[in-house]
């Protein structure tokens, strides 16, 4: 079989497998990002024993198709991820999640930090593993932490489609407001953590004295000198024990992965005019379930159709393990046909009942909550991505 050839054999066995995504978010309409991803990448979680020791080149030897991030397969990635990682880091290997450290006092305020519970259910121990390559490292596995739910291992250590998806909609598909990976501009990702939906958390003015706890949005923003205006600069979800799941950048070399509290603060707050926010945010499925009888049935119409093309997308644009995804143009020609369809047909309905939202002079809390599902849809058909 020759390379063309084969490359169409896995796109075409892969989209039968595929779709099977889009028929879990139209049987059930607040079906999270993690449902979908687990039907379509057929997750088995932690599959393969890890032993106490054991060396990573022979395990990917034996084991040719696991996935590893950062990549183990020669001399040179070693030493590139002890030279990134001096102190400690995060190793994907399969659907686990390895933690290498040189310094055991680390371990020790992950697993019993001050604020808040232990990371491992009672009965449940934190397992201590040599590896090898890293001979200096002590290295332990963090696969059946509290924190590791299925939205995580889902999407932990994969890479996006294409380039484009960003930290951004990285927040919103966790939140469940989201179906697929895309460009979520700063626009709408501002409209979404200033929404109704959403709760500022109070905390220390510093930004070091802040500790996020799980599943608050940690929103990083620039203050312009001369005004209150903020600009969107990163967003990524707490963990707690001192840990956050993101996305840093849109580029698709920029994995989905888990990193400390204190490396994301190094990254993105070099500057003073950054500043930290934290927000709780609603699950959609929870605001969906407690509004949609509320809502005007053209937006509950409009909005579910949406969702329904935001299922496709992700059936045929699934995050994947692999660096390089083989996607043929015509599947982007028909997203891109489909999208224009839609835009077509919601466009004049969004743009009439922003209109008659505008006209209200005090809106109550229902005008409030529809007008915000309306410009979200706004912000999203009219968008140049997906």
């Amino acid at each position: 079989m020759s390379v063309s050839a084969l490359k169409t054999f896995r796109i075409l066995c892969l989209g039968i497998s595929l779709w099977g995504a889009a028929d879990v978010a139209r049987a059930n309409p607040a079906a999270t990002c993690a449902d979908l991803l687990s039907v379509a990448l057929g997750i088995d979680n932690l599959a393969i024993e890890l032993p106490s020791k054991f060396s990573v080149k022979a395990l990917l030897e034996k084991n040719a198709d696991m996935a590893i991030y950062p990549d183990f397969r020669d001399e040179e990635s070693i030493e590139g991820f002890i030279d990134a990682n001096p102190f400690a880091g995060f190793i994907t290997l399969g659907e686990r999640l390895l933690f290498a450290t040189r310094n055991p006092k680390v371990v020790r305020a992950l697993t019993q930090p001050f604020d808040g519970p232990p990371a491992f259910a009672a009965g449940v121990e934190l397992r201590q593993l040599a590896i090898e390559e890293l001979p200096d490292y002590a290295v332990f596995d963090f696969s059946k932490a509290l924190f590791m739910n299925d939205k995580i291992r889902a999407l932990h250590g994969t890479f996006a489609w294409d380039e484009g998806p960003n930290c951004w909609n990285l927040c919103k598909m966790y939140k469940g407001w989201a179906r697929t990976a895309y460009a979520t501009s700063p626009e709408e990702f501002a409209l979404w953590v200033d929404g109704p939906f959403s709760k500022p958390i109070v905390k220390p003015d510093s930004m070091f004295g802040i500790r996020p706890e799980a599943g608050q949005i940690i929103v990083v923003r620039k203050r312009a000198l001369d005004s209150t205006k903020k600009s969107e600069v990163h967003g990524a979800i707490a963990l707690g024990h001192g840990l956050v799941f993101t996305k840093n950048g849109y580029s698709h070399e920029a994995p989905y992965q888990v990193s400390t509290w204190e490396e994301m603060l190094k990254l993105y707050l070099p500057f003073l005019s950054n500043m930290v926010e934290l927000r709780e945010m609603r699950d959609f499925a929870e605001v969906w379930a407690e509004w949609r009888p509320k809502l005007n049935p053209e937006l509950v119409r409009v909005y579910e159709a949406w969702q329904d093309f935001e299922a496709k997308h992700a059936a045929l644009f699934i995050v994947t393990k692999q660096r390089q995804p083989d996607t043929p143009q015509s599947v982007y020609r028909q997203v891109d046909q489909l999208r224009a369809a839609l835009r077509r047909e919601f466009g004049p309905i969004i743009e009439k009942h922003q209109r008659k939202l505008r006209d209200v002079a005090e809106p109550g809390e229902p005008e409030k909550v529809e007008k915000f599902f309306w410009e979200l849809l706004q912000l999203r058909v009219t968008s140049d991505f997906l």
